[in-house]
């Protein structure tokens, strides 16, 4: 994905031998032993293997013992033993992600442990383990800047510490669009963050759109044939709605609309075959009443792309149903 190699399979001899120390990891599990003979071969197969997610329940079973059994050291001590636990965990999900950066149950597990270490940890230490984080994602997304896992994680993490969104996590996501237009995930994060960070304030929500428009005119001038950008100019056209906060611009206005519309006029001169383009203004003539040139947009995408034929149809009869309603 991406052009990014996101894991790298093991030798075939080295395949039957991780299948048969799965198999007897997984037994350890069904027995709940935990020992540290039985921990030492789970650790193994997850770093081979972290898909395994079977294995890393394991592993939150163990950290929930060993917290259990750590509360019972002296207070001199407990802290420390308690960081020391966090941080062998956190180790043990970086090895497996650095193997295998996009594996689902290793970032799910840093997730559980950053849960469960805000409820043990002084607030002084977890939010180290918070900041790190959050460098960890920056460098990941400095190797792959479109990995959503890193994404993903750093919203779920501003999410356990009910941060809002700031001007400079808005900053940091203008930074990766522009060093890469195509980068859906960020295009997604701003959608998700934009209507946060003006909760409340729909005027000023109005002018970040407008300005938004402008931005995410760049992308599709300078990368038509990309989808990305053209998912997020949707979304500000169709007023940036958001079920993540009560503020929404719903009517962005006819003005600002047929601007844009004119806008995609100028591309289609450029790139007549560009068929991102061509359903944005499909939308917009819709939008304004106007069915004939609308329809006639959809028979331009027929042509222009066959694959998706059934899908225009589809878009034909959706239109007239309810053109018909509208009359």
């Amino acid at each position: 994905m991406h052009g990014v190699q996101s894991y790298v399979e093991p030798p075939e001899e080295d395949s039957a031998r991780l299948i048969s120390l799965a198999k007897e990891a997984l037994e350890k599990w069904k027995q709940k032993d935990f020992s540290a003979e039985a921990l030492s071969l789970v650790n193994r197969v997850l770093e081979l293997n972290p898909d395994e997610y079977s294995l890393w329940n394991y592993h939150k079973r163990f950290v929930l013992n060993e917290l259990e059994r750590i509360s019972q050291n002296e207070p001199s001590s407990l802290e420390e033993a308690q960081k020391q636990l966090f941080d062998s965990e956190f180790d043990l999900t970086q090895r497996a992600l650095y193997r295998h950066p996009k594996a689902y149950s290793a970032w799910q597990h840093r997730i559980f442990l950053l849960k469960i270490a805000n409820c043990y940890l002084p607030s002084t230490i977890y939010e180290l383990y918070f900041k790190r984080e959050l460098e960890i994602c920056a460098k990941l997304l400095d190797l792959d800047d479109r990995n959503f896992h890193g994404w993903a994680h750093r919203m779920r993490v501003g999410d356990i510490r009910g941060l809002q969104p700031t001007r400079e996590e808005l900053q940091f996501v203008t930074e990766r669009i522009n060093a890469n237009f195509s980068n859906y995930s960020a295009w997604h994060h701003r959608s998700r963050i934009l209507p946060i960070l003006y909760k409340d304030r729909q005027e000023q929500y109005f002018l970040a759109v407008q300005e938004d428009l402008e931005l995410v005119k760049q992308a599709i001038f300078t990368e038509p044939e990309d989808q990305s950008a053209w998912f997020y100019f949707h979304w500000l056209l169709r007023g940036a709605p958001s079920c993540h906060a009560t503020v929404s611009v719903l009517d962005i206005g006819n003005e600002i609309l047929k601007k844009e519309l004119s806008t995609l006029e100028e591309l289609l001169v450029l790139e007549p075959k560009c068929k991102w383009a061509l359903l944005i203004k499909f939308y917009l003539l819709q939008t304004f009443g106007d069915f004939d040139h609308a329809e006639a947009v959809l028979t331009t995408l027929q042509e222009l792309d066959p694959l998706r034929n059934g899908y225009y149809v589809y878009l034909k009869e959706k239109m007239r149903r309810w053109s018909s309603k509208s009359h």
